[in-house]
């Protein structure tokens, strides 16, 4: 046995007088991620991002292990000072003085290692992965079709870890050569009386990242690392959190890679070698693992998740059946049939504006007839990508499956094969499954520079995004509402005319002094379409007993869409309550108000210096509920149980007032 004083050490940089003694907050981005669910996202990603040209599939193993402590210590004995001068870090010391030490490896197959200039100076020329994941936060060369931009997901595996460090063993395929690293990302800590920063490297004696190859045959052989001879990388997590098991990460991994599991372009192996447990995870066993594990306190806790993989395994297959689709550039009038024999329809609306009927290329209602079928529908959508200089062409695909009864299977929003969970839900509840998958590199592009460091949604204010892009707001708003536009094209019917919104009109008091001119005034009110889970009132100055009507015999009788809140007047404002069944509960909705206008859309005329709700002259009281966030004109909030309310005063009475509900 070596002596971790013999070659290896753990390097702390000293602080010195004129250093800042900073602490890491990169944990903040991951906060409200499960750790075992940030861990998968994470190391799955960077495997996909460094997939080989001549693999077609990337694998993926998580190994849950122990090994005797002695075996262990030359690598974590030199840490173990460091640790203990952590005050503020809750690290249960005991665990150094156990038999056995467990330990977690994740280990990629096809893909190409840590490429580039592997000394831990600057690299002098062109880009260093290597480089990159050891020696930078906060900054990553990524693009395009890759996953990463932040360059923050490594924090996932520090906070896999009690002891709050890694190492990782990378087999290059650029060069064969293989390398090995660590890093502990503690506080800054004093130690007999030297102050260090919170960092830790673990390197050889020359302060540089390990290559000697009897160094690097021992730790394969002391954590039992899998791979061989083949390029990737092998990550080693010591005593991970006791939140991480076998069960947790089948479900991360599907909850998170459904969609590249199924079009076969990840498969992923678990083991727990205490308990003699070996799964993987394909796009043959998905339907199995998804029935051997406890979906409950899960994400998924309460969907129909058979439906889920169902519905993305016939999305799957569109491309599948198609083999150069992935690679495919949209030529608009050609289709490509996928397995229910529905063509990809091809959306011929190129202005980046709201789709409609008009831009259906295909007989609607030969779609309309197959979305109530419950057919699957596939569609390609084109989108210029606004470069500063120029705008230039993409696309991206949207499936759709209207299903008979009210089912939870939701909708998915997929970049590069990674699902944004947290993007905002536009279907609503309707018994339609979504997913939009974009994967063309120019559209991944944009989407990407637009994801937030944890890779869960995409934000419009994202650092840096607006201004890589000619006004990219109108683009990024146009690919996140298509899909809801689609689906609100489908469910209509060319002979539907739609119920006037008369019926839904309330008003606001007015003065007593504007009510003899108002009078002889003739409300009007403009025509609006009722989106998916979408409720729209308007609030008039002028005073009634009763809301206008038309001739109701000029109007078919349409069934009304299940309304889950209401929206009442009361003097200078209205009040919202919750209509629907406790089923739904808890559920989020934005609502957003605007003053009227003689022409053109209210919202868009919208003003600050009309009324904001963060001002002390709008009131708000809300019960059984939460505010989310509020801005300006708008209300995102959540209702917490049956008697929601949520009661909004203050407003000018002498303005009509539109109001705009939107369950999210």
């Amino acid at each position: 046995m070596f002596k971790s004083s013999d070659k290896l050490k753990w390097r702390f940089p000293e602080i010195g007088s004129l250093d800042i003694s900073e602490y890491p907050r990169e944990s903040e981005f991951f906060k409200n991620t499960e750790k075992t669910e940030a861990l998968v996202r994470e190391s799955i990603q960077n495997s996909i991002d460094a997939k080989r040209k001549d693999t077609d599939t990337v694998e993926v193993t998580f190994t849950l292990a122990t090994t005797d402590k002695n075996k262990v210590s030359p690598y974590i004995d030199e840490l173990d000072r460091h640790l203990k001068s952590c005050k503020d870090i809750n690290v249960d010391l005991k665990v150094f003085k156990e038999s056995k030490f467990r330990f977690l490896n994740i280990e990629d197959f096809g893909t190409t290692g840590l490429s580039g200039e592997f000394s831990l100076d600057r690299p002098h020329s062109g880009s260093s992965e290597f480089y990159n994941f050891w020696r930078r936060k906060g900054y990553s060369e990524k693009k395009g079709q890759k996953g990463g931009r932040w360059g923050l997901g490594k924090t996932t595996f520090y906070m896999a870890s009690d002891i709050r460090t890694f190492w990782g063993l990378t087999k290059r395929k650029e060069d064969n050569l293989s390398i090995l690293m660590g890093s502990s990302v503690l506080q800054p800590h004093q130690v007999d009386g030297t102050r260090y920063q919170y960092n830790g490297s673990f390197l050889n004696k020359k302060d540089q990242p390990i290559t000697d190859p009897k160094a690097l045959s021992r730790f394969n052989e002391t954590f039992n690392l899998i791979r061989d001879s083949e390029p990737g990388l092998s990550l080693v997590i010591p005593l991970f959190d006791d939140e991480i098991d076998v069960d947790s990460i089948i479900k991360s991994v599907i909850i998170h890679y459904f969609f590249p599991i199924l079009r076969t372009d990840l498969k992923v192996k678990v083991f727990d070698e205490r308990y003699s447990i070996e799964e993987e995870i394909n796009s043959k066993t998905i339907h199995k693992n998804v029935k051997n594990v406890d979906w409950s306190s899960s994400t998924w806790d309460g969907k129909d998740i058979d439906k889920i993989i169902d519905f993305a395994e016939k999305a799957a297959r569109a491309y599948e059946e198609n083999p150069d689709e992935k690679e495919f550039k949209p030529q608009w009038g050609n289709s490509l049939n996928n397995e229910e024999d529905q063509d990809f329809q091809y959306i011929k609306n190129t202005s980046n504006s709201s789709i409609s009927e008009e831009d259906f290329v295909d007989d609607i209602e030969d779609l309309r007839d197959s979305f109530k079928e419950s057919k699957l529908l596939s569609f390609r959508v084109p989108v210029e990508i606004p470069l500063p200089d120029y705008n230039k062409k993409s696309y991206f695909d949207v499936f759709l499956k209207k299903y008979p009864k009210k089912v939870n299977v939701g909708e998915f929003y997929i970049r590069s094969g990674i699902i944004l969970p947290e993007e905002k839900k536009r279907l609503g509840k309707r018994p339609v499954a979504g997913m939009l998958v974009a994967d063309d590199e120019l559209i991944s592009t944009f989407l990407g520079d637009a994801e937030e460091p944890a890779h869960t949604k995409w934000n419009e204010r994202t650092e840096g995004f607006r201004e890589r892009y000619n006004k990219p707001i109108g683009t990024i708003r146009f690919i996140r509402n298509s899909m809801r536009d689609i689906a609100e094209v489908l469910r209509k019917s060319s002979s539907e005319t739609f119920e006037s919104l008369l019926n839904d009109v309330f008003y606001l008091t007015a003065r007593e002094n504007e009510e003899e001119k108002s009078e002889e005034k003739v409300d009007t009110v403009p025509e609006i379409e009722p989106d998916i889970d979408k409720q729209s009132e308007i609030v008039s100055k002028e005073k009634h007993t009763k809301p206008m009507t038309t001739n109701p015999t000029k109007i078919p009788s349409i069934p009304p869409s299940e309304k889950l809140f209401n929206i009442s007047q009361i003097e200078n404002g209205f009040y919202i309550t919750y209509t629907g069944d406790n089923e739904y509960l808890p559920v989020e909705a934005e609502i957003k108000a605007a003053y009227d206008v003689d022409r053109g859309n209210p919202f868009n005329r919208y003003s600050k210096f009309d009324f904001k709700f963060s001002n002390d002259e709008i009131e708000i009281k809300i019960s059984d509920g939460e505010k989310v966030n509020f801005e300006n004109n708008s209300i995102h909030f959540k209702a917490i149980k049956k008697g929601f309310k949520l009661e909004i005063t203050g407003f000018d009475p002498n303005r009509d007032l539109i109001i705009d509900l939107q369950e999210v």
